[in-house]
């Protein structure tokens, strides 16, 4: 959307060596947290519906 370049990528290997197996892990197979207990328990709901439609928005109201 910003017309930036790809990440830069390193072997997993790489990674290891310069950060550890712990940050290769984080970076490579974490999964993101979920907002259902915040649904369920407390009646909250995002402002958008995903992500990147709330990337789109903000970019679009800071630089429209």
């Amino acid at each position: 959307m910003l017309g930036a370049k790809p990440p830069f990528m390193i072997p997993r290997w790489l990674g290891r060596i310069a950060a550890g197996e712990h940050m290769v892990v984080m970076m490579t197979e974490s999964r993101a947290g979920s907002n259902r207990k915040a649904r369920n328990g407390l009646g909250w709901a995002p402002a958008h519906p995903s992500w990147r439609q709330g990337f789109a928005e903000v970019l679009d109201s800071a630089f429209g």
